[in-house]
């Protein structure tokens, strides 16, 4: 078996989207996502804990996203675990733990309003998602725009 660096989220957004490029004009996006647990505690009393998870979508991802989810949006995410190193401004290294977007499907949110004015408009009833293609995140980690 080989060992594989892919990891799998399903969870909201929790930050306005905003797009931005890197220096080579691909387009990069920073997304929040809060990943909710619900447990029972000792006293049997429902409790819910959230995780938040820094995302990066590139290219077409990101151009999907910006273009049909918000804050607030549901998302199932396939990603790959990366961390990043960069200094701060006292030219300390400093270091960020981050998922790239390798695949993406928006479960809720502006996508399924948007399907269901579709839906109304011309009886289709597709998915909001990205054609497939192959990821690659950037070779150069320095690009990134953030």
């Amino acid at each position: 078996m080989s060992n594989k660096n892919q990891c799998s989220f399903t969870g909201r957004i929790g930050n306005d989207l905003e797009l931005k490029y890197s220096a080579k004009g691909d387009a990069v996006l920073s997304i929040n996502l809060a990943v909710s647990k619900q447990y029972k505690d000792s006293q049997g009393k429902k409790q819910e804990k959230t995780t938040w998870v820094r995302l990066v979508a590139f290219r077409h991802h990101a151009d999907f996203l910006k273009n049909y989810a918000k804050k607030g949006s549901s998302l199932r995410v396939e990603a790959e675990y990366i961390e990043r190193k960069w200094q701060d401004q006292n030219g300390a290294d400093r270091y960020t733990s981050e998922f790239y977007i390798t695949d993406v499907e928006i479960t809720s949110g502006w996508a399924e309003q948007q399907s269901q004015q579709n839906n109304q408009q011309t009886g289709w009833g597709q998915p909001q998602q990205p054609a497939q293609q192959n990821f690659e995140p950037p070779q150069d980690l320095e690009d990134i725009p953030f």
